[in-house]
């Protein structure tokens, strides 16, 4: 209509028109594409176009590419910016966010989320890049799958019997033991020496490089004066 009263306020009496039978969508359709062609539709007024289409007209994305020449992905995004909450569409049709990052923020499921993002992103100077919004709501996104998982059930364990070695005093399983028959003297034996073996296998230093911390790390020297004077004694 605005063209019409533009043609009366210069008197024009004729004006080309081009006349097409159809539905008022048909007209909507039509007027999307023109708008295209022309370039110079606002985002915001595309995408609550798009909207209308699809809450009014029930119309899916893939309908309203065969009849526009839109490229489906762009109706796609635009529809999920038209899910936003009100305040990302409206920072964009201010020009106070790109199209880009108004994009990122419909990603993310919860509204209180883009409006509390979109206020950060407002007081940041200089602005956050479309590429830094989206690594925030990618971490945003693992956080809430993270806290949505449902706990997995813990196993129940069936409870595994076991039993002291009499030489080395370990706990195995029952069938790793092995029956023995030893008098008290071998048994003895057996053990101290299975011991010893335990502590040489637990420090792999060999006695020199035990011997050579010892000296490197002594401080005290009245301690090994009196460590030496009992050696020399016990030796005379």
């Amino acid at each position: 209509l605005h063209r019409l009263d533009e043609a009366k306020r210069m008197g024009l009496t004729k004006i080309p028109v081009v006349y097409k039978e159809g539905k008022l969508v048909d007209a909507l359709m039509e007027n999307l594409t023109s708008n295209r062609l022309r370039g110079k539709t606002p985002a915001s007024d595309e995408i609550r176009l798009l909207r209308h289409l699809r809450d009014e007209y029930h119309m899916e994305p893939y309908q309203i590419a065969e009849k526009t020449g839109i490229p489906r992905a762009r109706i796609e995004q635009r529809l999920a910016i038209a899910s936003a909450a009100p305040e990302v569409l409206s920072c964009l049709e201010f020009d106070q966010i790109p199209l880009g990052v108004a994009f990122h923020l419909s990603r993310l499921p919860n509204q209180s989320g883009q409006i509390a993002l979109l206020t950060r992103i407002l007081q940041v100077s200089p602005p956050a890049t479309v590429g830094e919004v989206e690594g925030i709501i990618d971490s945003a996104l693992q956080i809430q799958g993270a806290m949505n998982e449902t706990p997995r059930e813990p196993v129940a364990q069936i409870p595994v019997k076991t039993l002291s070695c009499h030489l080395c005093g370990e706990k195995y399983e029952y069938r790793e033991l092995r029956g023995l028959h030893a008098c008290a003297t071998c048994h003895g034996m057996a053990r101290d020496y299975i011991q010893q073996l335990k502590k040489r296998r637990a420090d792999p230093r060999t006695p020199e490089a035990i011997l050579a911390q010892k000296i490197a790390s002594a401080e005290d020297v009245e301690t090994e004066r009196a460590a030496l004077e009992a050696v020399r004694e016990g030796r005379g």
